[in-house]
Parts: C-alpha cells; structure tokens; sequence
C-alpha cells in the first residue's frame, strides 16, 4: 500500500482562515447555491476573493491528472464553513440537486453517524464514488478535516480509476473490466430525490459510478433484477481487489487539511475508527459540479486499462 503522492500533496503559503469572521458556525451555506453565489457570500464578509480563485485554480489543475486527488495544507478555515463553502463554489458549483430546504449544501460527518448496512458493516470503509445514489453524480468531492480522531483511526483511502482497472485486470483479467463497462446494474435513488432505481453501466467514457451497497439496496428495497446470478458476487469481488492494491494511496488527514478528489477518476473511503461513538474526529463535505471536463484525455477508461493486454 503506497503512500500519498508527493505530487498530490499542495502545501498553499498563505492561511486565509484569518479572514473569516470569527464565529461563522452558523454560516448560512444555501447561499452559495444562488448564481454567482460564492462571489456575493465573499464579498459580504471581506474574504480575498483573488486568493481563494487562486487555490481553486490550482486544485482545478491537479484533478485533471494523476492521482486525480490532491491533499491542501495551509490554507486554515476558521470555526466554520464559511471559507469551505467560498472555495468549493469557485472550484465549481455546488451539487446540490435536494427540493427540501432543510438540506445543507455542506456538512459535518462523524463517525458515529457514518451509514452502515447488513453485510456490508460502515459504508465509508468500502471504496466508492459519491452519488451514486443520484442520477448525475457530482464531478467533485471536497472534505476538510475539522478535527482528527484522537486515536488515529480514519486513515484516508485513495484509489485512482486508472490504478483500479489495472488492478483488476491484473488480479481479475481484463474480462472483469469488460463486465463493469457491459453490465447494467439497478442503482438505488436516494428517496430525497424521489426514489426508485436508475439502471446503468459502472464504467462509462466519463468516469465511474461505484457503490456496490447502492445495487444491493435496489435489490432488496425493489427487487430490481440483476444480470447474471453471480452478479453481487462479481462486485464484491472487484471491491476486494481494489482495497486490498498495493496501488492504494493512504494518509492521515490533520486538522484543516483538504481532501479534493475527483469523483469520476477516483475512490475514495477511510479505515475504521476503533471507537466511533467517542471518536473527536468532524469532517466538513460537500460535493461540486465543474463547468468543464473534470480529467483531461478523452477515451473511454476502459480501453485505457486493456493498452497491451
């Protein structure tokens, strides 16, 4: 298991947390969903605007390459989400597709909060794409580390998509990597966006959609029909490989640290907090849209990954 990549590491000299007001907790973050939202929240609190699009301009580049993650240290965020929120709304647009208006455009995770479900034990510790619940994932997935675990646990797991396939292909062969571009699977909508299932192929020209737990809730909750028998089977098999790589990056994340990944070139998860009901560690999310293509080249991944088989 490899550790982080030198090249995904951005150490920013200039701590913005300084500018943000000094009690922002209660930092209505739904105003970065209006249009040009981000630009209006850091004029209202005297935030430089031109630092800020700087780092976003940088953490822009690094997604577009590999690894297609990249860790920010430096940059300091204050006692909130005010500087989080700014930043991810000039990297792109806040993803944030919920009619309820009690849904928060960020938020806080904790362990002890962290999904779990049968047979499949904390969600967070498998390997997986944002959003799969929705119809059109988002394109980026930012988190800040508030607070660590006081007891080192919650390790970050980064795979990239092109470290994934090689992987498979080499453990699997290159028909597993066929099967998750042919086979159309039942994705579970999430029921804050009406429910129901989505049907469509994991691996796509435009990147990956992976939560296998995603497939099996559609299969319990609506009985949705699967390809081949040994479907789940098959997925949970690929799951394995991919956590078990020596290709996997893993590293600690310390207080104000960011975690940026491109959500369509890589996966991400977090090993287990031994005790997640006292666990101290908070760790602020959000998800983003891109204007753009999030990662240069423009063949399918797939074919990528069968190159000299």
């Amino acid at each position: 298991m490899a550790a982080e990549r030198a090249d995904a590491v951005l150490r920013w000299p200039q701590d913005l947390g300084h500018s943000t007001v000094q009690d922002d907790a209660s930092f209505d973050d739904r105003a970065l969903l209006a249009p040009d939202g981000a630009r209006s929240v850091a004029a209202a609190h005297g935030l430089p605007l031109d630092a800020i699009d700087a780092l976003a301009a940088q953490i822009r580049a690094r997604l577009r390459r590999p690894p297609y993650y990249t860790v920010v240290r430096g940059v300091g965020f204050g006692s909130g989400a005010l500087l989080f929120g700014v930043l991810a709304g000039r990297i792109g647009r806040l993803a944030h597709p919920y009619p309820d208006p009690s849904y928060t455009a960020t938020r806080i995770l904790r362990p002890r909060e962290s999904a779990r479900m049968q047979g499949w034990g904390v969600l967070t510790e498998w390997l997986h794409t944002d959003s799969a619940n929705w119809p059109a994932p988002n394109d980026v997935t930012m988190l800040q580390c508030v607070e660590p675990d006081q007891s080192g646990g919650g390790v970050s797991l980064l795979l990239s998509l092109d470290d994934a396939l090689e992987e498979i292909k080499d453990r699997l062969g290159i028909a597993a990597v066929d099967r998750l571009s042919g086979e159309v699977l039942p994705w579970a909508i999430d029921d804050g966006l009406g429910g129901g299932e989505l049907r469509a192929v994991p691996l796509t020209q435009e990147g990956l959609r992976w939560q296998p737990f995603r497939v099996a809730t559609a299969v319990e909750r609506y009985g949705s029909a699967l390809p081949h028998r040994d479907t789940m089977e098959f997925i949970r098999m690929v799951d394995t490989v991919m956590l078990s790589s020596a290709r996997l990056h893993r590293f600690f994340l310390r207080k104000d640290d960011l975690l940026v990944v491109n959500n369509r070139r890589a996966l991400h998860a977090r090993d287990a907090v031994p005790d997640p009901a006292r666990s101290r560690r908070r760790v602020r999310h959000c998800k983003v849209d891109l204007t753009g293509p999030p990662a240069e080249g423009g063949g399918p991944a797939r074919a990528r990954a069968a190159d000299g088989d």
